[in-house]
């Protein structure tokens, strides 16, 4: 929110890096799901099988955080410049933003890691707690270095040197949340990070067509409608994330209580689990964004305070809500048949789809509405082919015996 408070290129250098680094924290973190998938099938959280997936997935995590932070760090400017055609002060605030910032891969793939054990273990609690205290230790630390270490447009150095220690924070709370699990992990090996890579390997070209490719292409699109156009709707988008924020807690707790039904043979449970977590979630989120759309003049004074892209923001605010109301389809179908092994369908119904919508977006007029409305058909449409090779996964998982009668 501080960003927003200092100029148009400080909204435009955090938004593009926070939406880029969130893209490429998705596809390298796909192994986190596949973790969640298979670790919930088995019964016995203390075995040996246990043990050797969680160290797996601590060290396939660390080594791609730390490959691509670096990557982040020596050729920042080369993706800056490339990719979204910044030049002058806003690529030298973008590059800045993005060396700082780019730590957090790193310490949230590990959070990941780190999480996903908890939720299996359901030992939930902790993560809300981290969250909360986190979000406040964030907050606070931004408020510090960008006001009173860092000044002018240099603030946006203390909004990501904040991020980057309440992270760490965050990471070590995690850690000693589970130091008992952790030191359980010696003498385990490793050896099971071939399994998850493997099983991944979908999952990674998932993240990829969805995330890393389709988001910053669409980001890269947007960016071309204006500095002001864009700066307002950054600030529309972060505070719709706020009533986004609860999604992947729901679609995370879905895939657990799904690997668990599975592993039971659970079929007419397996089947309506998505149904009810979408209804739950969709309540929360409009519960959340419809006051915040009737307060959008006030709640977007506190995210920004410069009056042009406050006002814009204003008027793009119910579009924003209904475009990012589709996710909840998407996410909650596309986990869903993921976790009853259809990694593969939903790929390629990604990839076909996704690749259509960003041919639309390309060809036809660099209009915000309309790239915004592209998106969300083509979530809504993934999201409709995703439940349907869910059901049918369903049925082929556990066929409806036919009884003849004698």
């Amino acid at each position: 929110m501080i960003s927003g408070h200092i100029s148009l290129a400080a909204i435009a250098a955090t938004g593009t890096i926070d939406g880029l680094l969130y893209a490429l924290i998705g596809f390298l973190g796909s192994g986190t799901v596949s973790y969640t998938i298979y670790a919930a099938r088995i019964v016995d959280k203390q075995s040996r099988e246990a043990k050797e997936l969680f160290k797996s997935l601590v060290g396939l995590n660390g080594a791609l955080g730390i490959g691509c932070t670096v990557i982040l760090l020596l050729f920042a400017r080369e993706i800056m410049a490339g990719i979204y055609h910044f030049d002058g002060q806003l690529l030298a605030l973008t590059v800045d933003y993005c060396r700082v910032s780019s730590w957090n891969v790193l310490l949230t793939l590990l959070s990941f890691a780190l999480t996903n054990q908890m939720k299996v273990r359901k030992q939930t609690q902790g993560i809300l707690q981290a969250s909360f205290f986190g979000g406040l230790g964030q907050l606070a630390l931004t408020g510090l270095f960008a006001g009173l270490v860092f000044t002018g447009e240099n603030r946006v150095l203390g909004v990501a040197l904040g991020w980057v220690l309440s992270e760490v924070f965050v990471f070590m709370y995690y850690a000693w949340l589970l130091r008992q699990d952790l030191g359980q992990l010696k003498g385990v090996s490793a050896c099971r990070w071939t399994f998850l890579l493997r099983k991944s390997g979908v999952l990674f070209l998932q993240e990829l067509v969805e995330g890393s490719l389709f988001q910053v292409l669409v980001t890269a699109a947007l960016a071309r409608t204006g500095s002001l156009l864009f700066a307002a709707y950054q600030i529309c988008l972060r505070l719709t994330e706020v009533f986004l924020a609860p999604l992947f807690m729901y679609c995370n707790g879905l895939m657990v209580l799904l690997g668990e039904r599975l592993g039971l043979g659970e079929r007419e449970s397996l089947r309506q689990l998505p149904r009810i977590t979408l209804q739950m979630f969709l309540s929360l989120f409009f519960a959340m964004a419809l006051p915040g759309w009737l307060f959008r003049e006030q709640l977007l004074g506190l995210i920004t305070n410069l009056p042009a892209v406050s006002a814009k923001g204003g008027s793009l605010l119910g579009l924003v809500i209904l475009t990012e109301a589709s996710r909840p389809f998407y996410e909650i179908s596309k986990y869903s048949l993921q976790t009853v092994g259809g990694e593969k369908q939903a790929l390629k119904i990604t990839g076909v789809i996704n690749s259509g919508s960003l041919l639309a977006i390309w060809l036809m007029p660099t209009k915000l509405p309309l790239i915004l409305l592209s998106v969300m058909a083509s979530q809504l449409l993934c999201a409709g082919c995703f439940y349907f090779e869910f059901r049918k996964a369903c049925a082929d998982l556990f066929p409806v015996k036919v009884q003849l009668d004698k």
